[in-house]
């Protein structure tokens, strides 16, 4: 049994997904085109690489883990190392959501001229959906100590027996009330 292949679209509709746009407009900014030197930060693109190589390194791990799960069927250490690599994710994801600011914070002189821009306040007003999302579920785990959960089911489906593998934050709350009361 090889590893699952999962072909994903870097496009949508024939258009390139908005996250391979912003790599590759930062890719070639001019020289002064930013003010991350004088504002002490690395450059956007160094920013934005680093961001995304976090996220990433840990889902690939996670990832690892749960192949040699399906090739064995059985978790090792009753999943913790899969436990400790969704929590690192997690902590990435957030972390990624700061570092857009700090991207787009480093076109400007300074914070107050960035946080008077109408650009900057669209940009914050769009993600802040997800922001609050990705912290509430950080900080349910890092700071409320809310333990990442693995369940798991198994069921039939066209005499195709499917196991399931999931997983859930104790404590964590969205507005679809899911976790304590």
């Amino acid at each position: 049994m090889g590893k699952p292949k999962i072909d994903i679209s870097l496009t949508d509709d024939n258009r390139e997904l908005p996250i391979l746009r912003s790599r590759q407009y930062l890719s070639f900014l001019k020289e002064g085109a930013s003010y991350h030197e004088s504002r002490d930060s690395r450059h956007p693109l160094g920013i934005y690489n680093i961001s995304v190589a976090r996220i990433c390194d840990k889902i690939i791990k996670c990832a690892d883990h749960l192949f040699k799960y399906w090739a064995e069927g059985k978790l090792t250490d009753n999943g913790g190392i899969v436990i400790d690599y969704l929590e690192l994710a997690t902590y990435a994801a957030a972390e990624h959501v700061d570092d857009i600011g700090h991207i787009a914070y480093a076109f400007f002189k300074s914070d107050r001229e960035a946080s008077q821009n109408s650009k900057i306040r669209l940009l914050n007003n769009r993600i802040k959906s997800v922001r609050d999302e990705i912290a509430s579920f950080a900080n349910t785990v890092k700071h409320y100590h809310g333990r990442i959960r693995l369940f798991e089911t198994t069921f039939r489906h066209e005499k195709e027996r499917i196991k399931l593998l999931g997983f859930y934050v104790e404590g964590f709350r969205t507005n679809r009330h899911i976790g304590f009361q």
